[in-house]
């Protein structure tokens, strides 16, 4: 393998030695390349450190080598541009910027991403990009992308261990915290499902500021933290909003939804319960801001779906195309399913690598995987080798039939090993993303 697939793998695995390390010791006389995701400055910089050692070393250790030598200058660098971020920030903030930080184990993209749209129309907003969540991330977004004319902030933060939610929390100093669901996500590196919740509360915990949390958290976080300053939202009885007549179509989800004493009938161009409860954090935001209900409500026709989160896309053909590429967790796939169940096909396909990072628990959600897969497709293509064998278990067990069950590379094998079953009436579901890292 070439040094850039090598370094491709490293970046894949956020330049942990150890992660990267564990693939080459599976992968060994492999010749597989793979390219890099983005070559970035720490790519280019890497490549050159290591490029010449390559001729007389393996790439393991020229690597190795370069990120040692890389180590200090990069701490200085981030030291510098956190703090120049940070004195940005809390000045922005004496001048009245509103700050809201959204933490949770899935969800948080979309919902960051749907309470900027909906506040866009009224105030001047700026949010992190895409899914940037770490701290340079975040301090690189404040120093390129925050203006004099920016009234709100929204900050996704992101966690791989405890401490990490705490340390974003005291760097941007939020206003208001928006907890989405939590749940089994990177257990890999978290090593349990209790470090999981107790770095997701950190939103809680670490500063004494207004907290609404996805309801489905109620029987997770701890009494302790259930105090007046955390309130719910979502689908159950206590949660501060009541969600009815729910309607899912291929245009779009339709509801009614009570807030504050008064009924309100809401259409969303986007698929699925969940999108319903993702944009109710805007009504509580609003409140705070001093908008009304109906204000944010004029803006929900408009809405965009956001990237790779259960993105629609419209064939030629008729058929109906769900993107929820970006990542797949157990609890968050019960969404994903729920929408395929319930819009309208006669043939219904899911394609997925199945789950990732789940440490020594992968192989036993990756069956269950299998189980909910049998329940709502009549196609079902895995890519990959990684989880396949898990899958089939699940498959098995629910007696799916074989002849329905197909295997793929990668998407784009999968799209040809399926294209005789792209028709009119098909609703087609990429669940999930595997990246070479994984494989």
């Amino acid at each position: 393998m070439t040094l850039h697939t090598h370094l491709a793998i490293l970046q894949q695995a956020e330049y942990d030695w150890k992660r990267y390390w564990a693939w080459c010791k599976k992968h060994t006389g492999d010749h597989a390349e793979v390219q890099p995701r983005k070559k970035t400055a720490k790519y280019w910089l890497m490549f050159l450190l290591s490029a010449p050692l390559s001729v007389f070393l393996a790439p393991q250790t020229t690597l190795r080598i370069a990120l040692t030598l890389v180590l200090i200058p990069e701490t200085i660098i981030r030291g510098i541009i956190s703090v120049l971020a940070q004195l940005k920030l809390q000045a922005f903030q004496h001048r009245g910027l509103v700050i809201i930080a959204i933490a949770g184990s899935y969800a948080k993209t979309s919902t960051k991403h749907l309470l900027a749209q909906t506040l866009s129309p009224y105030l001047s907003v700026l949010a992190t990009p895409d899914s940037v969540n770490t701290s340079l991330g975040i301090a690189l977004t404040i120093l390129k992308n925050l203006k004099n004319t920016h009234r709100i902030f929204i900050v996704e933060l992101g966690a791989y261990q405890k401490g990490d939610v705490a340390q974003l929390v005291r760097f941007v100093h939020p206003n208001y915290g928006i907890l989405t669901p939590i749940g089994a996500e990177h257990l890999e590196r978290f090593g349990s499902f209790e470090n999981v919740v107790e770095a997701e509360t950190e939103l809680i915990t670490t500063l004494p500021i207004p907290v609404l949390s996805h309801d489905q958290n109620i029987t997770i976080i701890p009494e302790k933290l259930k105090t007046p300053r955390v309130s719910f939202y979502g689908f159950f009885p206590n949660s501060a909003f009541d969600i009815s007549h729910v309607r899912v179509t291929r245009s779009g989800t339709s509801c009614t939804l009570a807030v504050n004493n008064a009924n309100y009938d809401i259409f969303v161009p986007l698929f699925g319960k969940h999108n319903i409860v993702n944009i109710l954090p805007s009504f509580w935001i609003a409140e705070k801001l001093g908008l009304q209900p109906w204000d944010i409500i004029n803006t929900f026709a408009s809405l965009q779906p956001v990237l790779h989160r259960l993105q629609p896309i419209s064939t030629e053909s008729g058929m109906l195309i769900l993107d929820n590429g970006y990542n797949s967790y157990p609890d968050s796939v019960k969404e994903s399913f729920a929408v395929l169940k319930e819009i309208p096909g006669k043939i219904k396909i899911v394609v997925t690598p199945g789950f990732v990072e789940m440490g020594e628990k992968q192989a036993m959600y990756n069956e269950m995987l299998g189980g909910q897969l049998a329940e709502v497709a009549t196609i079902i293509c895995v890519t990959g080798a990684s989880n396949l064998s898990a899958i089939q278990k699940g498959l098995e067990k629910k007696k799916f039939p074989k002849r329905s069950f197909f295997t793929a590379k990668n998407e784009n094998d999968a799209v040809r090993v399926l294209s005789t079953f792209f028709k009119a009436d098909t609703v087609l579901l990429f669940e999930g993303g595997t990246p070479e890292i994984y494989q």
